[in-house]
């Protein structure tokens, strides 16, 4: 299932939308793919070297989207340093500026190998801009809105699709 969230600030009308997306290297590493997991992109996980989950924040002193990388030890099929990884994703990826987060072969979940779910969930812990050093936030339901500072976002439309090959 694919799930698509509008969100829209009550006082400056920020509007985002949020999309849970995986990503992964054709097997030459030419080209880096983020996209909505859907079960034919999920079979092409297996031919990739490196793959993982693919989420946006939003830096609010920068104004600037930045998007996460998230990486398992068992996903990096070529035993990549943390540089090449950095290397790669920087110089395929269409955002202007990127985290890479490696973790341990266990997922969210403590399983030793990551579930497909895992690769949808939000980073639970603060992350930081890599520019400016400020707090980069997720987009959530009822929040504070991370543009203005004031308003709250509110759901305004959600997409749900199940995929079915």
């Amino acid at each position: 299932m694919v799930v698509v969230d509008t969100f829209i600030c009550s006082d400056c009308g920020y509007k985002y939308t949020n999309k849970a997306e995986i990503f992964y290297f054709n097997e030459d590493f030419k080209e880096l793919e983020v996209t909505l997991k859907l079960t034919l992109t999920l079979r092409n996980l297996s031919k990739s070297p490196l793959y993982g989950s693919a989420h946006e924040k939003y830096c609010p002193k920068c104004n600037e989207f930045i998007r996460t990388y998230n990486i398992y030890k068992n996903t990096n099929k070529k035993n990549l340093s943390r540089e090449e990884i950095n290397s790669k994703i920087n110089q395929l990826s269409k955002t202007r500026i990127n985290i890479v987060n490696i973790k341990s072969t266990s997922n969210n979940n403590g399983e030793k190998k990551p579930s497909v779910s895992s690769y949808m969930k939000v980073k639970k812990e603060d992350e930081y801009c890599p520019i400016c050093g400020e707090k980069i936030y997720a987009v959530y339901n009822d929040m504070e809105c991370p543009k203005c500072m004031k308003g709250k976002l509110n759901i305004q439309c959600r997409v749900c699709k199940i995929d079915r090959r």
